[in-house]
């Protein structure tokens, strides 16, 4: 191998009269052999040290991204989604049991990110998608991508956390690698990705009760179709401000992963939360998989807790009041 300015290689002998190779040109003869996937996975990991941003398009859907997302942003730009089962599956439950209609065309998207799921939501219905974003980096990126996409009149954008705490502004710790993975900094105590991702920063941002947040933006909770909610660990104090909402019958689809719940301890308030708001709940892969299966009582909810791995699970919490089909099936191991 010739090595130094000229960034070639040796061609063998009788190779067709060409005795170099650029190492750009090998290099993309080697990338052009990859399946798709892992050649766009391979251009986002190059472009990261170049751009803080990134814009590209997706089955006809305009996306502002962060290169050095190696979680949201990566699987939106490999794969065109983050969470696409998930979002269909909601949807299509949704439908099923009449959850979307005039009098309730309201989506509540809380930790919306960039607009992975608070965009599909507004593309796939006619709903009103109410998207809440802490950190003012990805906030100012959902707004963007929103009005890209001339969703800006049916998706409001509200830069808020949903905290049970008193006071109007939290802080929060934002982990390098992981654009979804920030949580609220507790004084005295690692953050719950201590050992995966270094810290990338902190950040004081708005924190208000869910209730009050659509209290003060005038949304009625009877308007709700339901609430969609990826809160790293404070899926305790979505639940536990939005009584209200679940008082009026509107599900919750919320995010169960342990790497979260600081060693467990996390869980116990969640638990206690949810069983006592909600009566059922169906496990987000049985939810895509068998889409007329019958919910789980709420009282085995904590043995699911339980059974989740380390990558964790969804699950559609559904308060009191509904009907499920005579036909609905419960799935072994649902």
């Amino acid at each position: 191998m010739s090595e130094g300015s000229t960034g070639t290689i040796k061609g063998q002998p009788g190779g067709g009269g060409r005795d170099r190779i650029g190492l750009l040109e090998l290099a993309w003869q080697v990338t052009s052999a990859l399946p798709r996937a892992e050649r766009v996975a391979l251009a986002l990991r190059l472009i990261e040290t170049e751009a803080e941003e990134i814009t590209f398009r997706r089955e006809g859907t305009r996306w502002t991204a962060f290169p050095w997302d190696h979680m949201i942003s990566q699987s939106l730009f490999v794969h065109g989604n983050f969470q696409g089962p998930e979002v269909q599956a909601v949807l299509a439950w949704m439908t099923r049991h009449q959850r979307i209609a005039a009098a309730r065309n309201i989506v509540v998207d809380v930790g919306a990110n960039i607009g992975t799921s608070a965009i599909p939501f507004a593309l796939a219905s006619d709903c009103r998608v109410v998207a809440i974003e802490p950190v003012p980096e990805t906030f100012a990126v959902l707004c963007r991508n929103v009005t890209d996409n001339g969703l800006a009149p049916r998706v409001t954008c509200i830069q808020a956390a949903i905290s049970a705490a008193r006071a109007d502004r939290i802080r929060m710790i934002l982990p390098a690698g992981n654009g979804g993975g920030g949580e609220v900094h507790h004084p005295g105590r690692a953050p719950t990705f201590s050992g995966r991702n270094p810290v990338r920063g902190m950040v004081d941002v708005p924190a208000m009760a869910l209730d009050k947040l659509l209290d003060i933006h005038g949304i009625a909770p009877e308007r709700v179709a339901f609430v969609w909610s990826d809160t790293q660990g404070c899926e305790a104090e979505v639940t536990g401000t939005g009584r209200r909402l679940w008082a009026a019958g509107v599900p919750l689809f919320a995010e169960f992963d342990p790497g979260t719940w600081d060693n467990g301890n996390g869980v116990e308030a969640l638990l206690a939360a949810a069983t006592g708001c909600f009566v059922g709940f169906v496990v987000a892969k049985t939810l895509i998989a068998h889409p007329t299966a019958k919910a789980r009582p709420i009282a085995e909810l904590a043995d699911f807790c339980r059974a989740i791995g380390p990558e964790g699970s969804d699950a559609l919490l559904l308060p009191g009041g509904f009907e499920f089909p005579a036909d609905a099936v419960r799935p072994p191991h649902a």
